[in-house]
């Protein structure tokens, strides 16, 4: 999934993103630091990120990385992925 992240980073420069998180299984400290470094080297580069999720720590999370990441970050739950994807592209 990262280097087709990249292409996109690369051909657009910036982003808007729909992140669905359907499981944390098997996602560890490992990964938690992998998902970090990506998203330090392109921290200028989002615009928008949509989490859909099912966890109310997802939705606290959101909201923390909303109020202090540049780009803009809302939590929705699965029943709301039509709407993440009109507020990802602006449109809501």
């Amino acid at each position: 999934m990262e280097s087709d992240l990249e292409k996109v980073f690369a051909e657009h420069g910036k982003v808007n993103v729909v992140a669905v998180v359907e499981s944390m299984e098997g996602y560890g400290f490992k990964e938690f630091l992998e998902d970090l470094r990506f998203v330090f080297k392109h921290w200028s580069q989002f615009q928008r990120v949509a989490v859909v999720g099912r966890s109310e720590w997802m939705k606290l999370a959101a909201k923390v990385d909303s109020a202090l990441a540049p780009w803009e970050e809302r939590f929705f739950t699965p029943n709301q992925i039509e709407q993440a994807w009109k507020w990802a592209k602006g449109k809501a």
